[in-house]
């Protein structure tokens, strides 16, 4: 039978009497039973322990940490040492501080009720304890005969022995349900020398509803100083300070709360009630303080104050405040990396949000490779993780379609968005072309891949002036390749864009090409510059910039033609589109790329080869990363167009960049380097069908697409659809 018990004493953080009602007949003592199996602690018995419940803890507990091997010191009315509860926990220094000789027998409760909320036992009875492993020293300070049914008393000189066998037992943790004045030279040295020894002092805040801490927890504060000081309020099963809670006041730097009201126990008798007092919320965090000091050794009082301070979680006004002070305990975010993290061994800082955005020329290579699990880094108080950097790398976008449909045109014919004027006499043409982009665009593509935001293009001119067989342009918001010699009119979706003209590398920002014909030979030279507005990411750059330089030939052999392009561009920010935490160090890339076309009319059609070869070399600048091997990418296409009574048909099949070979390296300190593949497993196929037709002053285009393994990712499965435009001359 569970009862309810109010006890606002001053055995339970000072203040108010309480009382304890219907009092059922005691329990039978509960039988030890063998722990279930390691792992799953979600159990009946924890599903009984709201004080656990509302720490957070069972993430924790299921890592396998419990408390095991830590001291928590509790000064308080004793223990029941007959318990099973506590069997085999109870540290050997327990003992009577206050010199009168007794056993350390609870004879109240209080002591019994607060011990078990910090350390029952895992046994499928009762309750279990916030810390179920660690050790108990149990540490009598009630004066001789002061214990009655509103509490127990204690004197300053008790608590102070108790402090100082505490610090000299070895406890890491000492847990002050009490509550009272502030105490004596005596009480406020044993604060010192606690906090010098580097133990945590927990202390109840107060059952008085005021907005201060009571006078015990404030002389802790004084006298020790913050470092290792923690003091701690009662919310309720809803989060909400309780009416009966001290508030943090001015110690709201050092204040945390957790449950405290109707907090399950039991007593010395082994009876279950559910408690109220700021004397439940304590015992929870320093629970807590001896699960982090089991898992993490090396850390100071100081730290582990330090890290249940800073990652309560927030609550009443935004940040610290005089109510709940840091906000409520949360031991699980406690246990995650915390002040910033680095890669272990050095000072690089490692993010643990965002680690990058893959380009699609990788595909799922570098997010797939396990050369990114694992990485060993240690947060800013020095406890060490594995770190999977490969889990927050966001995959390349497969959707296309939205882009395709809204590329400014690479053609000299004017439509409804185009508006274009001609200037015409016997030795030179002049053509002026303007496209305007006004609104966001109205297509439900963002299942494709794209927002609003992501698809505007900026607005497009062009300016394309001949003469004989010299041809100059200049454009802004076009792309450089279709005005190569050699260039094909591009696909909508099976394209082979690579780094030889532009194309795929983001909205195109400015184009410049100059071309020269001498006979049967077309030379050219082109610059071009590109900028992807990127998804934004935590750290990441939103913006990454290309630009391209291109030198072309082209020579026509009979009805035959073949075209050469060397192309050297560089990225601002990013490989081959892709960006990875300014931790990484890759600071951009620099290409070299080789490309031909051959084109060959047969009968009536006409038949059209074409790839490229690309080396990058990454920039790299101080970081997680150093150059590995060379990095070489491809991309082709082969198509048959031809003319019919309908209109043009084009088949085309193409590879879009991918990288074929290459790696990074991954310097992991204790290991060694580890090689991080970046080609991926995949590998797109696009096959697309195109027609075009007109009609007076009309035109209509239909393209049919089925990409397989899109985005070059094995997971993705195939990518099909088609799109029709219609547009009207002028």
């Amino acid at each position: 039978m569970l009862l309810l018990g109010a006890l606002l004493l001053s055995a339970c953080g000072g203040g108010g009497a309480g009382l304890i009602t219907g009092a059922a007949p005691p329990a039978p003592t509960p039988v030890p039973v063998p722990p279930p199996t390691p792992g799953n602690y979600d159990s009946a018995e924890y599903r009984r322990s709201n004080a656990a419940i509302s720490a957070q803890v069972l993430g924790v507990w299921n890592s396998g940490w419990t408390g095991a091997g830590v001291t928590i010191a509790d000064i308080d009315s004793g223990v029941n040492n007959n318990s099973p509860e506590f069997a085999g926990r109870l540290h050997p220094a327990s003992r009577d501080v206050t010199g009168a000789g007794r056993a350390i027998t609870d004879e109240s409760g209080h002591g019994t009720s607060v011990a078990a909320v910090m350390v029952a036992a895992r046994n499928d009875s009762n309750i279990q304890g916030v810390a179920p492993g660690a050790t108990l020293l149990a540490l009598r300070a009630d004066r001789a005969g002061g214990c009655t049914a509103d509490g127990c008393s204690y004197t300053d000189t008790a608590i102070s022995a108790g402090i100082d066998a505490a610090v000299a037992a070895g406890a890491r943790v000492i847990n002050l349900s009490l509550g009272g004045s502030g105490g004596n030279s005596q009480l406020r040295g044993a604060f010192q020398r606690a906090a010098a020894a580097g133990v945590v002092l927990v202390v109840a805040a107060g059952n008085d509803g005021l907005g201060v801490i009571d006078d015990l927890p404030a002389a802790a504060l004084a006298s020790a100083g913050g470092a290792n000081v923690i003091v701690v309020g009662a919310t309720d099963g809803g989060g909400a300070i309780t009416d009966f809670s001290n508030r943090a006041g001015p110690a709201a730097a050092n204040f945390i709360t957790a449950l405290g009201s109707r907090v399950r126990s039991f007593d010395e008798q082994g009876v279950g009630y559910l408690y109220s007092g700021t004397s439940y919320s304590a015992p929870a965090v320093s629970a807590a303080a001896a699960l982090l000091a089991e898992a993490y050794p090396s850390l100071t009082g100081a730290q582990i104050v330090s890290l249940l301070l800073r990652t309560a979680d927030d609550a009443g006004v935004p940040g610290t405040d005089g109510v709940y002070g840091r906000g409520r305990l949360n031991i699980a975010a406690a246990f995650a990396p915390a002040g910033g993290t680095s890669l272990a061994g050095s000072a690089i800082p490692v993010a643990m949000t965002a680690s990058g955005s893959l380009g699609s020329a990788l595909g799922d290579g570098l997010s797939l490779g396990g050369g990114l699990a694992a990485v060993p880094v240690v947060d800013g108080y020095g406890r060490a993780y594995a770190l999977n950097l490969g889990a927050s790398l966001r995959p390349a976008g497969v959707g296309r379609l939205a882009g395709a449909l809204l590329a400014p045109e690479s053609d000299l014919a004017g439509t409804e968005l185009l508006r274009s004027t001609a200037f015409r006499d016997l030795s030179a043409g002049v053509a002026i072309i303007t496209r305007h982009a006004g609104g966001d665009p109205a297509l439900g593509l963002a299942q494709a891949g794209f927002d609003a935001h992501a698809a505007r293009r900026p607005d497009a001119s062009l300016l394309h002036l001949s003469m004989g067989g010299t041809r100059l342009v200049a454009a802004q918001g076009f792309a450089a390749g279709a005005f190569l010699p050699g260039g094909s009119a591009r696909a909508m979706l099976a394209s082979d864009d690579g780094l030889a003209d532009g194309r795929g590398a983001g909205a195109p920002l400015s184009a410049f090409v100059l071309s020269q014909q001498q006979g049967a030979w077309t030379w050219a030279v082109a610059a071009h510059r590109s900028r992807a507005q990127l998804t934004p990411m935590l750290g990441l750059r939103a913006l990454a910039d290309t630009r391209l330089l291109t030198l072309g030939a082209a020579r026509a052999v009979g009805s035959a033609s073949l075209a050469l392009h060397l192309s050297q561009g560089s990225e601002d920010g990013a490989l081959l589109g892709t960006r990875l935490n300014p931790a990484f160090g890759l600071a951009g890339a620099r290409s070299l790329a080789a490309g031909a076309a051959f084109t060959l009319p047969v009968g009536p059609v006409q038949l059209r080869l074409a790839g490229r070869q690309a080396r990058v070399t990454p920039q790299l600048t101080p970081g997680l990363l150093a150059a590995g091997g060379a990095i070489r990418a491809r991309s082709w296409s082969a198509e048959v167009s031809g003319d019919t009574r309908w209109g043009s048909l084009t088949l085309r099949l193409a590879q879009p960049l991918r990288v074929e070979s290459g790696s990074l390296r991954l310097d992991v300190p204790g290991e060694g380097a580890r090689m991080l593949l970046l080609a991926p497993h995949g590998r797109e196929r696009a096959l697309e069908l195109g027609w075009s037709g007109t009609a007076g002053a009309w035109r209509a285009d239909l393209n049919l697409f089925n990409r397989f393994q899109p985005g070059h990712q094995t997971a993705q499965p195939a990518d099909r659809g088609g799109a029709l435009r219609i547009s009207r001359g002028f």
